[in-house]
């Protein structure tokens, strides 16, 4: 019980490894997120010049008698439909650029713009156990539950074995009152002892406990 007492400071100390873990991981869904977006953009922007190209082209036609008026002004829609997308991921671009701004602690004003060429780098594929060990030793939780859990089952272990208690006490008693006339006598006694508890109840319970514990 005092060691488990004591991880509480390891436990405060994980509890800050853990929370930089986390904005960590909130910087990186921040920058894919940044990454995803402009590339949406290029490609709305991509679509609409294609589009605006295409109403060009049908109004060549139309002033040649080879196209209608409809298929003009269903391009014409469909332009204005990209424009709007294009507009909602500006917006939602300067809302995620703002977030990852605020969270570095960067001036206001930043535009941070991903890096495109990490894609050409080469990404080496690790074997599951080297990605399972990595995982082991940069979890933080999980660190700090496998301390606990060592602890509980130890704890758990300790109530398979008796309970050891040392005694000693020193009185001093008088004078009897009980007797009549008083006895003005004084009694000092002393003693030490050593005392053992043991629950036979543990035996059937606290196996279950401790496979309950190492599981």
């Amino acid at each position: 019980s005092i060691t488990l007492a004591e991880l509480g400071q390891q436990m405060a100390a994980l509890d800050w490894q853990k929370n930089r873990q986390e904005i960590r991981f909130l910087l990186t869904g921040y920058y894919l997120d940044l990454y995803k977006l402009n590339n949406q953009l290029q490609v709305l922007q991509k679509n609409l010049d294609l589009t605006e190209q295409v109403i060009r082209n049908m109004e060549s036609r139309r002033t040649q008698g080879t196209a209608l008026k409809n298929d003009i002004t269903r391009y014409e829609l469909q332009k204005e439909t990209l424009k709007l997308q294009l507009a909602k991921v500006q917006d939602t671009r300067k809302i995620m650029n703002h977030q990852l701004v605020t969270t570095l602690h960067l001036p206001a004003g930043t535009e941070i713009v991903p890096d495109s060429t990490l894609l050409n780098e080469e990404v080496t594929a690790l074997a599951e156990n080297d990605w399972q060990m990595m995982a082991s030793q940069s979890n933080v939780g999980l660190q700090l539950a496998m301390k606990m859990n060592e602890q509980k089952v130890k704890l758990e272990r300790s109530e398979l074995l008796p309970k050891i208690a040392l005694v000693a006490g020193e009185h001093l008693d008088g004078p009897i009152t009980i007797e009549v006339p008083v006895l003005d006598n004084n009694f000092n006694y002393w003693y030490v002892g050593v005392g053992i508890k043991y629950n036979l109840s543990s035996l059937f319970k606290n196996n279950k406990k401790v496979r309950q514990a190492k599981l």
